[in-house]
């Protein structure tokens, strides 16, 4: 009797703890097959912001685009396509046209938030070349630009460096570093580019004088020299220049493929450029070589 109250109650125990186990790997198993899908969710959305973020790119230098090349380009369906160039127009950022996008005016700037995530890896290979032009102790002015906010992100090995910027964003994110005495010039704040320009911040850089200028730009205009979208910007980069010993402009392969209204210098009045190793107008090259421009190719 003994006995028998003993194998009923260890096959008992037995079967809960069978019972226990099966749950559980049906659990374990619920679990990995949620985060599966969860992980692939996330690829998808990242796939589908740096194919926008890429569509965007293709326009920025060529106005437009039809559905067909994006297809091509992205291995993608026509849907998919539509779905992003819809989802681009409601943001502002493009005009949808019959089979395909364009922009309704080149010349106008996309947002700074949007463009500090375009062309990121090419940037940061020109911070990283752009650091090793400074020093400690230098005194430097930081144009606006997501180029310029590239290399101002690297600074936090210095020490002993004073800062005058026009940027918003910049001037906000070296507000933290010690090591850094940061002045921010005033003025009228340009939304879009997330500076400040007008007579009251050229009026400031008029006393300033720095040992190095890192200038950004929008675009180029053939062998003639550096432009930008905007006629304060185009002031506000001049007045910088004339306030520094070394001029070094900072831009992406891209910059030498477009070209925007106002042209802010030309490329004998730089003493250095820093672009990544895209870079393939053989013009331009050659015209910067003619001028003994120090032209550095980032990787």
């Amino acid at each position: 009797m003994f006995l028998k109250i003993y194998f009923a109650l260890l096959f008992s125990l037995y079967g809960i703890y069978f019972l226990k186990k099966i749950r559980y790997n049906k659990t374990t198993k619920a679990i990995e097959k949620l985060s599966i899908n969860i992980l692939k969710e996330e690829e998808k959305e990242m796939s589908t912001i740096h194919r926008r973020r890429a569509i965007m790119d293709i326009l920025t230098n060529h106005q437009d685009v039809s559905i067909a090349e994006l297809m091509e380009e992205f291995s993608v369906s026509s849907v998919t396509i539509r779905k992003d160039l819809a989802a681009l127009e409601k943001k502002g950022l493009l005009t949808r046209s019959r089979g395909g996008a364009h922009l309704e005016n080149p010349s106008h700037v996309l947002p700074f938030a949007y463009r500090n995530e375009m062309h990121s890896k090419e940037k940061l290979a020109i911070a990283k070349a752009a650091l090793e032009l400074i020093e400690d102790g230098d005194s430097i002015i930081f144009d606006s630009g997501t180029t310029i906010m590239a290399i101002a992100k690297q600074l936090s090995g210095f020490s002993n460096l004073t800062v005058i910027t026009n940027s918003v964003p910049i001037a906000s994110m070296l507000s933290t570093n010690n090591n850094i005495s940061t002045s921010l010039v005033g003025g009228i704040l340009l939304s879009d580019h997330m500076c400040l320009v007008g007579p009251d911040a050229e009026i400031y850089l008029e006393n300033i004088e720095a040992k190095k200028l890192f200038l950004g730009c929008s675009g180029t205009r053939n062998s003639i020299g550096i432009t930008t979208s905007s006629p304060f910007e185009a002031n506000i980069k001049r007045q910088m220049i004339k306030c520094a010993k070394k001029v070094i402009a900072v831009m992406d392969s891209t910059k030498f493929e477009t070209t925007s209204v106002h042209l802010v210098a030309k490329f004998e009045q730089l003493d250095c450029i820093i672009t990544d190793g895209r870079m393939r107008n053989r013009e331009i090259m050659k015209t910067l070589e003619s001028f003994n421009i120090d032209t550095i190719y980032a990787d």
